[in-house]
Protein backbone atom coordinates (compact mmCIF):
# COMPACT_ATOMS: atom_id res chain seq x y z
CA UNK A 1 0.00 0.00 0.00
CA UNK A 2 2.60 2.41 0.86
CA UNK A 3 4.38 1.41 -2.70
CA UNK A 4 0.56 2.40 -4.40
CA UNK A 5 0.67 6.17 -2.16
CA UNK A 6 4.19 6.81 -2.86
CA UNK A 7 3.51 6.71 -6.94
CA UNK A 8 0.12 8.31 -6.68
CA UNK A 9 2.01 10.99 -5.53
CA UNK A 10 4.43 11.47 -7.74
CA UNK A 11 2.59 10.74 -10.39
CA UNK A 12 0.85 14.45 -9.44
CA UNK A 13 2.98 16.51 -7.18
CA UNK A 14 0.53 19.30 -7.56
CA UNK A 15 -2.79 17.37 -6.20
CA UNK A 16 -2.55 18.14 -2.41
CA UNK A 17 -5.57 15.29 -1.28
CA UNK A 18 -2.56 12.87 -2.44
CA UNK A 19 0.24 14.28 -0.34
CA UNK A 20 -2.80 14.68 2.92
CA UNK A 21 -3.70 10.61 1.93
CA UNK A 22 -0.12 9.72 2.03
CA UNK A 23 0.69 11.93 5.35
CA UNK A 24 -2.04 9.93 7.18
CA UNK A 25 -1.13 6.79 5.98
CA UNK A 26 2.61 7.65 7.52
CA UNK A 27 1.26 8.89 10.22
CA UNK A 28 -0.61 5.71 11.16
CA UNK A 29 2.74 3.66 10.69
CA UNK A 30 4.04 6.67 13.30
CA UNK A 31 6.68 7.24 10.74
CA UNK A 32 6.71 11.19 11.83
CA UNK A 33 9.25 12.48 9.64
CA UNK A 34 7.49 11.10 5.94
CA UNK A 35 4.02 11.81 7.67
CA UNK A 36 4.82 16.05 8.65
CA UNK A 37 6.77 16.26 5.08
CA UNK A 38 3.55 15.06 3.52
CA UNK A 39 1.17 17.07 5.82
CA UNK A 40 3.24 20.08 5.03
CA UNK A 41 3.49 20.07 1.20
CA UNK A 42 -0.22 19.66 1.35
CA UNK A 43 -0.70 22.55 3.40
CA UNK A 44 2.07 24.63 1.34
CA UNK A 45 -0.45 23.27 -1.61
CA UNK A 46 -3.60 24.82 -0.49
CA UNK A 47 -3.49 26.56 2.74
CA UNK A 48 -7.02 26.25 3.11
CA UNK A 49 -7.24 22.56 3.76
CA UNK A 50 -9.06 22.56 7.35
CA UNK A 51 -8.69 19.02 8.34
CA UNK A 52 -5.05 18.42 7.19
CA UNK A 53 -4.16 21.31 10.19
CA UNK A 54 -6.03 19.79 12.78
CA UNK A 55 -4.41 16.00 11.99
CA UNK A 56 -1.18 17.49 11.33
CA UNK A 57 -1.47 19.31 15.05
CA UNK A 58 -2.85 15.36 16.44
CA UNK A 59 0.67 14.08 15.19
CA UNK A 60 2.96 17.03 16.35
CA UNK A 61 1.40 16.51 19.84
CA UNK A 62 1.68 12.47 19.50
CA UNK A 63 5.42 12.96 18.68
CA UNK A 64 6.13 15.50 21.60
CA UNK A 65 6.14 18.74 19.60
CA UNK A 66 3.75 20.52 21.62
CA UNK A 67 4.73 24.18 19.80
CA UNK A 68 4.09 22.52 16.35
CA UNK A 69 1.27 20.82 17.64
CA UNK A 70 -0.30 24.01 18.94
CA UNK A 71 0.41 25.89 16.29
CA UNK A 72 -1.44 24.02 13.78
CA UNK A 73 -4.14 23.36 15.63
CA UNK A 74 -4.46 27.28 16.35
CA UNK A 75 -4.89 27.18 12.48
CA UNK A 76 -7.09 24.64 12.57
CA UNK A 77 -9.41 26.61 15.01
CA UNK A 78 -9.09 29.62 12.78
CA UNK A 79 -10.43 28.22 9.92
CA UNK A 80 -12.99 26.01 10.94
CA UNK A 81 -14.44 29.53 12.65
CA UNK A 82 -14.30 30.84 8.84
CA UNK A 83 -15.74 28.31 7.18
CA UNK A 84 -18.65 28.29 9.87
CA UNK A 85 -19.52 31.58 9.46
CA UNK A 86 -19.23 30.67 5.38
CA UNK A 87 -21.53 28.01 6.01
CA UNK A 88 -23.87 30.58 7.89
CA UNK A 89 -24.12 33.41 5.22
CA UNK A 90 -24.50 30.86 2.27
CA UNK A 91 -27.78 29.54 4.75
CA UNK A 92 -28.59 33.44 5.04
CA UNK A 93 -28.43 33.59 1.27
CA UNK A 94 -30.82 30.72 1.06
CA UNK A 95 -33.41 31.80 3.06
CA UNK A 96 -32.71 36.41 2.20
CA UNK A 97 -31.72 36.36 -0.97
CA UNK A 98 -32.23 39.92 -0.86
CA UNK A 99 -30.21 40.96 1.81
CA UNK A 100 -26.89 42.54 0.07
CA UNK A 101 -24.68 42.50 3.88
CA UNK A 102 -24.88 38.40 3.43
CA UNK A 103 -23.12 38.92 0.07
CA UNK A 104 -20.50 41.42 1.62
CA UNK A 105 -19.53 39.34 4.02
CA UNK A 106 -19.21 36.36 2.21
CA UNK A 107 -17.20 37.88 -0.62
CA UNK A 108 -14.77 39.74 1.94
CA UNK A 109 -14.23 36.08 3.68
CA UNK A 110 -13.29 34.34 0.50
CA UNK A 111 -11.49 37.01 -0.80
CA UNK A 112 -9.25 36.70 2.21
CA UNK A 113 -8.79 33.19 1.60
CA UNK A 114 -8.07 33.54 -1.79
CA UNK A 115 -5.42 35.81 -1.03
CA UNK A 116 -3.95 33.62 1.57
CA UNK A 117 -4.10 30.46 -0.89
CA UNK A 118 -2.50 32.57 -3.95
CA UNK A 119 0.30 33.65 -1.84
CA UNK A 120 0.64 29.92 -0.16
CA UNK A 121 1.60 30.88 3.19
CA UNK A 122 -0.59 29.85 6.12
CA UNK A 123 -4.21 31.37 6.97
CA UNK A 124 -3.07 34.02 9.87
CA UNK A 125 -5.10 35.45 12.25
CA UNK A 126 -4.41 39.05 11.66
CA UNK A 127 -3.36 40.55 8.88
CA UNK A 128 -1.88 44.50 8.30
CA UNK A 129 -0.81 46.12 5.70
CA UNK A 130 2.10 48.98 5.55
CA UNK A 131 4.06 51.21 4.49
CA UNK A 132 7.58 51.29 4.16
CA UNK A 133 9.86 54.13 3.22
CA UNK A 134 11.80 51.84 0.14
CA UNK A 135 12.16 48.47 -0.64
CA UNK A 136 14.63 47.19 2.10
CA UNK A 137 12.13 47.48 4.16
CA UNK A 138 9.77 45.24 2.75
CA UNK A 139 9.20 41.44 3.93
CA UNK A 140 8.01 38.06 2.56
CA UNK A 141 4.64 37.46 2.06
CA UNK A 142 3.05 35.69 5.44
CA UNK A 143 6.19 36.81 7.61
CA UNK A 144 5.37 37.64 10.98
CA UNK A 145 6.37 40.46 12.82
CA UNK A 146 7.76 40.99 16.36
CA UNK A 147 9.83 43.00 18.73
CA UNK A 148 12.64 41.11 17.25
CA UNK A 149 12.15 43.26 13.82
CA UNK A 150 12.70 46.51 15.02
CA UNK A 151 16.35 47.94 16.73
CA UNK A 152 16.86 49.24 19.91
CA UNK A 153 15.71 52.71 20.00
CA UNK A 154 13.78 53.01 16.93
CA UNK A 155 10.35 54.73 17.15
CA UNK A 156 7.30 53.49 15.93
CA UNK A 157 3.71 54.12 16.61
CA UNK A 158 1.78 51.63 18.48
CA UNK A 159 -2.30 51.28 18.94
CA UNK A 160 -4.49 49.39 21.05
CA UNK A 161 -7.36 48.64 22.60
CA UNK A 162 -8.05 49.25 26.22
CA UNK A 163 -10.95 48.01 28.35
CA UNK A 164 -12.38 50.77 30.01
CA UNK A 165 -13.15 50.56 33.44
CA UNK A 166 -16.14 53.34 33.82
CA UNK A 167 -13.83 55.81 35.51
Amino acid sequence: AALTLSLDASDDPKNPARYRMRGAFHLGQRDWAKGFADYDQAVRLQPLLTRAYYHLGNAYLRAGQAEKGQKALDTFARLEKQDRRIDELQYGLITYPDRAGLYFDLGSLYSQRGEFAKAQVEPKAQVVEFRVADADGLLPVGATISAEHFVDGQLVDITGHTQGKGF
